[in-house]
This record gives structure tokens, sequence and C-alpha cells, in this order.
């Protein structure tokens, strides 16, 4: 039996790991974004579009930055055991399942939603 089901990723389950991971640092303005983040506010931008819309976004506009973010996290070399490196290692882990916001335009970038759906039952 084959399986119709693709697993993808949770931008808001990765972009909570790297929030954490800055929570207890003083100067924000020191710390540079990791652009993955700045995907999820453009993802704002195609809640009115039709999935084809959203795919065409996501290709020329997300795509991108996704590159350029997984260049920045590739470039890391970072502590395992801190914060910054569970998140890095969270969103290499993650990383095939997080680039399928890219192939599918039905998606959503979170699955939160989905979540607090189940937890009511």
């Amino acid at each position: 039996m084959t399986s119709d089901i693709t697993r993808s990723g949770c931008w808001a389950h990765f972009r909570r790991k790297f929030f954490d991971a800055f929570k207890g640092v003083l100067d924000q303005q020191a710390i540079p974004i990791p652009l993955g983040i700045l995907t999820v506010y453009l993802e704002r931008q195609v809640k009115a579009m039709t999935v084809e819309q959203r795919h065409q976004f996501r290709q020329t506009q997300i795509a991108p930055l996704m590159t350029e973010f997984w260049g920045w996290i590739d470039g890391l070399t970072i502590l395992p055991k801190g914060a910054l490196g569970r998140a890095v290692q969270y969103a290499l882990n993650q990383r095939q399942y997080l680039n399928r916001l890219l192939d599918y335009g039905e998606m959503d970038w979170s699955n939160n939603a989905t979540e607090r759906s189940v937890k009511r039952l």
C-alpha cells in the first residue's frame, strides 16, 4: 500500500526554537535575524492568494530567502548543547520537511491551527 501523505515541517515550531535561543540576549539589535524566520512574515502576504498564486509567490519571493538562510545555517559553527545549537540542529533535522513549503501552494506555513483543533478533542 502506498501513502498519499507527504511529511512537511512547521515553520512556527522552527521559528520558536530560534526565538527561544535568542531570548536571553540583552542586545536584540546585535542578533542577525535568520532569513528563514523572515519567510514567516512574507507568508502573511499569501493568505488571500489562490493556490497557484501562493506557489508562484513562494518560488519567486521565499525560495531565494530560504536558499540564503540554509547557506547561513551551513556556515555556522555552534556548540550543539546551547540553545542556538539546538535550534540549528532542529533546523538541519527538519530541512527537507521545511523546504516542502515551496512545493505546495495548498500548504500553510504552520500546523498550529491543526494542533489546536486536535487538542480540543
